[in-house]
């Protein structure tokens, strides 16, 4: 998992909700969020994830077979506590929204799909800092949680499925870790990992790569 350092809602979006109460008389629901709107805020996600996804650090695109639009905090808490502080604007509040892949080939095997509506209490938010020191990985693509809640996370986030644990191994043989001048290279490596590319992109996996070379 990567830290998303989120940014305040953007005004569309904002906007839309206050048109919407205007109109009807009421605050707008998930389901009410439909189009143009919605097809905006998940860019709007994608571009401030680096185009991975929440949970397990995978390229995604924007399509609608591919991602979804993740509550961390499963818009049911709201509902069943409505008058909780905790669990006050759940189902449209910015900071409560992701971008999740659809687990592997969309067949929700892992990440928010996977997780469905279990509650987030004991889970490592990708908005907490927290996240940077949550997890160590393995040059064989293995994931272990270094918390309670990072393990939590891992179990309930199937983080440790087959397919993404050969996905981030892929990541790291072909990452220049295991090249001859890698000592030499090894800062410049970071630095490429840590940052995005032109068009705005974290390279998948990129945290267990970090890791990797970090700890080497």
């Amino acid at each position: 998992m990567k830290y998303i350092e989120k940014t305040p809602s953007p005004d569309f979006f904002e906007g839309w909700k206050q048109r919407f109460q205007e109109q009807h008389g009421s605050q707008p629901t998930y389901h009410d969020l439909k189009g143009q709107v919605k097809a905006r805020l998940k860019q709007y996600l994608l571009e401030e994830q680096g185009y991975l996804c929440c949970y397990c650090m995978a390229n995604i695109e924007v399509t609608s077979d591919s991602s979804h639009l993740e509550h961390f905090i499963p818009r049911a808490d709201g509902r069943n506590h409505p008058h909780s502080l905790q669990f006050q604007d759940v189902e449209l509040g910015y900071q409560n929204l992701f971008l999740s892949c659809n687990g592997e080939w969309c067949d929700e095997s892992h990440c928010g799909k996977y997780k469905d509506s279990t509650t987030a209490l004991m889970l490592v938010s990708p908005a907490s800092t927290e996240v940077q020191d949550a997890f160590s990985y393995t040059v064989s693509g293995d994931i272990d949680g270094t918390t309670p809640k990072a393990m939590t996370s891992v179990r309930v986030l199937n983080l440790q499925s087959a397919a993404l644990k050969r996905h981030r191994k892929t990541a790291i043989w072909n990452s220049g870790f295991f090249d001859d001048d890698f000592p030499d290279e090894k800062d410049a490596l970071i630095e490429l990992y840590s940052s995005r590319d032109s068009d705005g992109k974290f390279t998948p996996f990129c945290e267990a790569i970090l890791f990797v070379m970090k700890n080497a």
